[in-house]
């Protein structure tokens, strides 16, 4: 919670600038219950979560009578247990806009219930969520599909001459696929009309937000883990669901490196996390994360590189690779600020030294190697250091 609760403070402190001159404790209630949310896939952490950001509300509160104190806000649907990478992001715009608001007003509600009102309204929501999961599983059935006949109408067809063209092994590849996935599409829609639990994913957990468009800001730091430390079954859906893992690598480097294609194996799970912040972040929305600095750099971060200038637009990069260590591990952290839309102001780099820190402006592209590969290694070099080093290259 170390991150929602300093984003609870920073927020209030941001209101009272902005001539917002209530109690600190009330401000701090109404962001809490609108702005903040949260998940984790491990249910202690969200626990402590709750109780952090509850004594961050009641911390702040004078009032010396106890029965006059408000009760705390309900937290279990605004920090979730759940697998961030896990189910769709906001990428996909729902069509299914009645549970969403319905979902929306419940939330609203139940947040800030107490007594007799609050198992029903939580069942309430409970409810709107589980229709709006299968409505959603629904939508996509529909466009699994859709895009399975489409693909079999045109391997059916026939040219000029009456013949049929052969199937390429990436089409049949797709076929069999395509029929999976809806085969598991069908599966889980059952399972939730018969009452299965409800899986976690961000457009039904948090179908408020993706009915407003998205988070404005998406903060943390995301599992460093390499792939090959996974299961192999949970590898073969992250590589199907996640761009940075299928298409990992660096493909020119590889070759100018004579490296083989297992180079892309090394991708780490932070880059997913990255990816799928993109697609929670609003149009206008911001993304901060805390990643291995290795991602800039290595082979197998071509994948997240080819997200900037794309899905994120580089605002701010930090380097504190070779900074006092700051963990009890041996890591080299980078901190990573992006936004989903361009701007015309140059983007903020850092390099944090033990002897040293320095600082400068540069065009968000100005980090590439190659500056018309987007997947290529950034160079965290001051503008001097970086001419001088392209006039030897060169």
């Amino acid at each position: 919670g170390a991150f929602l609760v300093q984003m609870l403070a920073e927020l209030t402190r941001l209101h009272r600038a902005a001539g917002d001159m209530r109690d600190a404790s009330v401000i701090r209630r109404g962001v809490l219950c609108s702005a903040i949310h949260g998940v984790d896939i491990n249910p202690m952490a969200v626990w402590l979560c709750e109780l952090r950001l509850w004594l961050a509300v009641v911390i702040e509160n004078d009032e010396r009578d106890v029965s006059a104190i408000l009760p705390l806000p309900n937290l279990d649907c605004n920090v979730r247990v759940g697998d961030a990478l896990a189910g769709d992001g906001f990428e996909t715009v729902s069509t299914v806009t009645g549970p969403s608001r319905a979902a929306a007003r419940l939330h609203a509600r139940y947040v800030r219930a107490s007594g007799a009102r609050k198992l029903p309204l939580l069942r309430a929501l409970q409810r709107e969520e589980r229709a709006r999961a299968v409505a959603h599983l629904e939508q996509e059935l529909r466009r699994v599909t859709g895009r399975r006949a489409a693909l079999a109408r045109a391997l059916r067809a026939v040219d000029l001459f009456g013949e049929r063209a052969r199937p390429s092994d990436d089409d049949a590849t797709e076929l069999r696929m395509l029929r999976e996935q809806a085969g598991e599409l069908r599966r889980s829609q059952r399972a939730l009309l018969r009452g299965a639990a409800l899986p976690f994913a961000f457009p039904s957990h948090f179908a408020s937000v993706h009915a407003a468009g998205g988070f404005g800001l998406v903060i943390g730091n995301p599992p460093w883990v390499r792939i090959h430390n996974i299961a192999a079954g949970e590898r073969i859906r992250l590589r199907a669901r996640y761009r940075v893992y299928s298409q990992a690598g660096w493909s020119a480097g590889a070759r100018a490196a004579n490296a083989g294609v297992g180079f892309a194996a090394q991708v780490d799970l932070s880059a997913l996390f990255l990816e799928r912040s993109a697609t929670l972040a609003s149009e206008r929305g911001v993304v901060a994360m805390v990643v291995p600095g290795k991602l800039w750099q290595s082979l197998a971060g071509g994948g997240v590189r080819s997200m900037f200038g794309d899905a994120l637009h580089l605002r701010r990069l930090e380097d504190w690779s070779d900074a006092p260590s700051t963990f009890d591990a041996a890591v080299y952290p980078s901190l990573v600020i992006a936004a989903r839309v361009p701007s015309p102001d140059d983007a903020e780099l850092r390099v944090e030294r033990r002897a040293c820190t320095l600082r400068w402006s540069a065009s968000p592209t100005s980090p590439r190697l190659f500056p018309g590969d987007s997947a290529s290694p950034w160079l965290m070099l001051p503008p001097p250091v970086r001419e001088a080093f392209d006039a030897v290259r060169y």
